[in-house]
C-alpha cells in the first residue's frame, strides 16, 4: 500500500464519473496513503465538453456550426481546449431540433468540421449525453427521414439521452430508435415547465391544465416498461405530465414483481425518478415499506425515506425517497400522508448486491407505516397539543398585544388582504383540488379541516 499507483486510482475515479459526476468524490478525497490526493488531482484535471448546435442534421452539409466549450468538472470555470480528450469525463450535446437548414448556420468552424469528427474524438468519454428539445413532424422538410440517415451513428454513440416530452409521431419514433439500439444507460423525459411547477414556481392558473390524471398513451406505457427491463439502463427519469400513472400503475406492479419474482428481476441497481409522489399509504404499507428516520431537512428540499428489504433475497432492497419544499414542511410535516400529497418529486432505487448493503441506513430508527387507528390517535394527540399550545401563547402574549395596538390594525389589514377574492380564490381552488385527489379515507377530511382551522 505504500507504493501508490496512478494506474489504480485513475480507473477507479473514472468509474465514479457516472451520470452523477460528483457522486462519491467527497469519500474519494478522504482515502489514505495519498490516494485522496491523487483522486483530487484527477478531479482537478477532469473537464466537461459541451456542444450547442441548432440541430442534429443539416439538409446539405452535415457541418458543425459552433465549437465545443470546456469547463471544469466541479465549478463553472471555463477552460481552453485540453491537450488530450482523455481529460473529458462528460461530452454533452444540446440540439434545439432534429433538422436545421444551411441558411440557419451563422458560423462554420473549420477546426472541427463535421459532427462525426467530434463524435470520433469523444468515443471513449464515459458519459456521452444528448439533449434534444424539438422534434417537428414528419411533414416538415422530411425531418424524420433525414434523421434516419444518421440515426445509427447517434444511437450507437450516446449512452445518456434527454428528450423533451411531446406527444407526436416523430417523438415516439426517435425514442423507440434509441431504445432499440440497447445502448442507453440513462434516459430522461424532460418537461421544464412542469418541473418548475412541482419544484416551487407554482402557478395556480396553469397547474391544473398542465398535469393530467389520465393514463398515458399505450405506446408510452409499453415503452417505459421495456426501457426499465433493459439490463444496461440504470437511470430512468420520467418528468412527464402523467404524475398519477407512474407511481400507481407503473411502479407498484414493479414492486409486486420484485417481491414475487426476484430471480427474474433485473440483477442491477436501477433508479427511477418522477414528479409528485402519489403513493397511497395503504400501498406502501401493504408492500411492507418502513419509514426511516422521519423528515430530513436539507436546503430547499426536505425528504422522507421508506425502505423495503426483500424477505428471501438479502441482496435486494428498495429505497423510496420523497422530496418536498422545506417551506411546505412547516405546514404538513406532522403528517406523512400530507407530506406525500404536497411532494415535488421522488426517487426509487432498486438496489442490488453490494449497493443494497451500502445504502442500508443502520443509524436512523425504522418504524412501520401507521394504519388508520394509529393515525386517529396521533391526530387526537396533535389536536390536544395544539390547543394547549395556543392557550399558553394567548395568555403569555396578551399583555404584549395590549401594548401593540397599532400592530393589531396592521395584522387585520394583512388578513383581509390574504382573503381577498383575487388571492383567496386560487388558494381555495388549489386546496379543494388537492383534497379531492389525495383523500384516502373519510377520516382524511377531518384532518384537513383541522389543518385549515389552525392555519386560520
Amino acid at each position: 500500500m505504500d507504493t501508490i499507483s496512478h494506474d489504480f486510482v485513475v480507473p477507479v475515479m473514472q468509474i465514479l464519473f457516472d451520470h452523477n459526476t460528483c457522486s462519491g468524490l467527497e469519500e474519494a478525497e478522504l482515502l489514505g496513503y495519498k490516494y485522496g490526493d491523487i483522486a483530487n488531482e484527477v478531479v482537478e484535471n477532469s473537464c466537461i465538453c459541451k456542444l450547442t448546435i441548432p440541430g442534429l442534421y443539416c439538409d446539405e452539409l452535415y457541418i458543425l456550426p459552433n465549437a465545443p466549450s470546456f469547463k471544469k468538472l466541479l465549478g463553472k470555470e471555463s477552460l481552453p481546449h485540453p491537450a488530450s480528450m482523455a481529460r473529458v469525463v462528460t461530452f454533452s450535446v444540446s440540439a434545439r431540433e432534429l433538422v436545421y437548414r444551411k441558411e440557419h448556420v451563422q458560423f462554420y468552424n473549420p477546426l472541427y468540421g463535421k459532427m462525426s469528427r467530434v463524435m470520433d474524438l469523444c468515443r471513449f468519454v464515459r458519459t456521452r449525453e444528448l439533449v434534444l428539445e424539438e422534434f417537428g413532424s414528419e411533414g416538415e422538410a422530411g425531418s424524420f427521414t433525414k434523421f434516419y440517415e444518421v440515426a445509427p451513428d447517434m444511437t450507437a454513440f450516446f449512452n445518456k439521452v434527454v428528450l423533451r416530452y411531446q406527444e407526436t409521431d416523430v417523438f415516439e419514433k426517435v425514442a423507440e430508435m434509441f431504445l432499440e439500439a440497447k445502448n442507453l444507460e440513462s434516459l430522461e423525459f424532460l418537461d421544464p415547465h412542469l418541473r418548475d411547477l412541482f419544484h416551487g414556481y407554482f402557478d395556480g392558473d396553469t397547474f391544473f391544465t398542465d398535469i393530467t390524471w389520465n393514463d398515458p398513451p399505450l405506446w408510452f406505457q409499453q415503452f417505459v416498461k421495456k426501457a426499465f427491463h433493459q439490463p444496461q439502463l440504470v437511470h430512468l427519469d420520467l418528468n412527464s405530465p402523467y404524475v398519477d400513472w407512474i407511481p400507481t400503475d407503473f411502479l407498484c406492479p414493479l414492486f409486486e414483481d420484485w417481491f414475487k419474482n426476484p430471480e427474474t428481476f433485473p440483477r442491477v441497481t436501477k433508479t427511477v425518478t418522477g414528479l409528485g409522489a402519489y403513493f397511497r399509504r395503504s400501498q406502501l404499507r401493504d408492500f411492507g415499506f418502513r419509514s426511516i428516520g422521519g423528515i430530513t431537512e436539507s436546503g430547499r428540499f426536505s425528504s422522507m425515506r421508506f425502505d423495503l428489504v426483500h424477505p428471501t433475497c438479502a441482496e435486494r432492497r428498495i429505497i423510496l425517497k420523497i422530496y418536498t419544499l422545506t417551506d411546505m414542511v412547516y405546514f404538513v410535516g406532522a403528517w406523512g400522508s400530507a407530506f406525500r400529497h404536497f411532494a415535488s418529486y421522488f426517487t426509487v432505487c432498486f438496489a442490488y448486491g453490494e449497493n443494497a448493503r451500502h445504502l442500508e441506513d443502520k443509524t436512523a430508527p425504522s418504524k412501520p407505516i401507521p394504519n388508520l387507528f394509529r393515525v386517529v390517535l396521533e391526530t387526537i394527540a396533535l389536536f390536544g397539543y395544539l390547543s394547549i399550545y395556543h392557550v399558553i401563547w394567548a395568555i403569555a402574549l396578551f399583555p404584549i398585544a395590549l401594548s401593540l395596538a397599532p400592530s393589531i390594525i396592521w395584522f387585520r389589514t394583512m388578513r383581509t388582504l390574504m382573503f381577498s377574492p383575487t388571492i383567496a380564490f386560487p388558494l381555495f381552488k388549489i386546496c379543494i383540488y388537492t383534497l379531492l385527489s389525495s383523500i384516502e379515507s373519510p377520516f382524511e377530511i377531518f384532518r384537513y379541516v383541522l389543518s385549515l382551522i389552525f392555519l386560520w
